[in-house]
């Protein structure tokens, strides 16, 4: 099947939604999953903000910060479907899940996790294993991505009477894939399984509705897909579990009450986190993350088409498994220093930036389509790829 361009999203004042970015006119820049880009009407309000802190720190600090965050918080409820109380401002997902795989996992317990988690979760849950002595299940989920339902039955067939936890990513990064984490988390709660979400991707790109979903922590960035700054994100905790998911940066509030306690973590920069408004803002200036997804969604799976069409690869899940970030298999085996010089020659000779990573030996592209995206640069990409492919770079050397 093929997938039509989608029409550019009008703007009222500008001729191209580019000129929202500071990215590089001549770039086509396809790795928007990888650390976003913050467009220039919300970084304007954290400078702006950034010198009001500046001029009376301790007015800030003391008088005023408490307050930006609460309606940072509220906005981020509306967004997820959540209640402020369950919500506490984090620098990153991976911040967030550092504190839940510290409050929830002890000693004696099983872990089941799928084998693509994330690097960072991965390194998070070996800290915590030298720590406390647990077992850990991995889970191998192939490639292609088998489907909702085999996802499912292949964790909930790990889970034993042991099993306290359970942590999968909402959308897999090496593969970009969406997960039924809904659906997951509705089998780990009639099981007493505690399910960690890292939604690192969600914000923005999938729909997240937490006053729906049965699991004990979810975390999700707002600088990937929800126009906001780096150091951006929100952590989301079920009210029975809160008690026992503490900052992992122990300071002040180290005895105040969730969420409380992640507000006080030491002195820093908290402007990215206070004009998330702001980045909702922008949002709905494009139409409305609705729209913007639609359009996303639309753009990354005409960029794979071409590829697919061109190429002959193939994508490693169903379309219906992906939003903005379309992974596609390049069915050829190839090691690290193969990949960088791959990136180096689509940035120095076609000017697109976009992933190449390696999974189970195997190259993998992940392309990105945001609304400063166009149809045109999609197809340099697929161009860029035959080109690589014809002269022999990276893995086809």
């Amino acid at each position: 099947m093929s997938y039509p361009a989608p029409a550019p999203l009008v703007v009222a004042g500008c001729s191209s939604p580019k000129e929202f970015w500071h990215l590089d006119a001549e770039l086509a820049y396809l790795n928007h999953g990888s650390f976003g880009a913050c467009p220039k009407p919300v970084l304007e309000a954290m400078a702006t903000l950034r010198i009001e802190v500046e001029r009376q720190p301790m007015a800030f600090f003391v008088d005023q910060l408490h307050q930006q965050i609460a309606t940072a918080m509220e906005t981020w409820a509306s967004l997820l479907g959540a209640r402020t109380a369950d919500l506490a401002p984090v620098d990153n997902a991976t911040t967030g899940m550092n504190a839940a795989i510290n409050g929830l996992i002890e000693a004696g317990d099983a872990v089941v996790v799928p084998h693509q988690l994330y690097e960072s979760v991965r390194h998070a849950l070996s800290r915590r294993h030298s720590e406390v002595a647990f077992t850990k299940t991995v889970v191998p989920i192939p490639i292609p991505y088998p489907g909702d339902d085999a996802f499912l039955d292949r964790l909930m067939d790990a889970v034993t009477p042991a099993t306290r936890t359970m942590i999968v990513d909402q959308v897999c990064s090496p593969t970009a894939t969406v997960q039924p984490v809904a659906r997951l988390a509705k089998a780990c709660a009639e099981r007493g399984i505690n399910l960690i979400v890292d939604g690192a991707h969600a914000p923005g790109a999938v729909d997240v509705d937490l006053g729906d979903m049965s699991a004990a922590v979810w975390t999700g960035n707002g600088h990937k897909w929800a126009f906001a700054p780096h150091g951006c994100a929100v952590l989301w905790v079920c009210p029975q579990l809160q008690e026992r998911i503490q900052s992992p940066v122990t300071s002040l509030g180290y005895e105040l009450d969730y969420p409380e306690r992640f507000l006080w973590t030491g002195t820093r920069d908290r402007t990215a986190q206070c004009v998330f408004p702001e980045a909702v803002a922008f949002a709905r200036r494009l139409g409305g993350f609705g729209a913007v997804r639609a359009h996303n969604d639309a753009l990354a799976r005409f960029g794979a088409d071409q590829i697919l069409e061109k190429l002959g690869f193939a994508a490693v899940a169903p379309v219906q498994n992906f939003g903005p970030m379309v992974a596609i298999s390049c069915a050829i085996e190839a090691e690290r220093d193969q990949i960088g010089q791959l990136r180096a020659y689509f940035r120095d000779q076609h000017q697109v930036e976009v992933f190449t990573h390696i999974v189970a030996g195997t190259l993998l592209i992940r392309l990105s389509g945001q609304v400063y995206n166009t149809a045109s640069e999609m197809v340099r990409l697929a161009d860029a790829l035959v080109q690589a492919r014809n002269k022999g770079i990276g893995p086809w050397a």
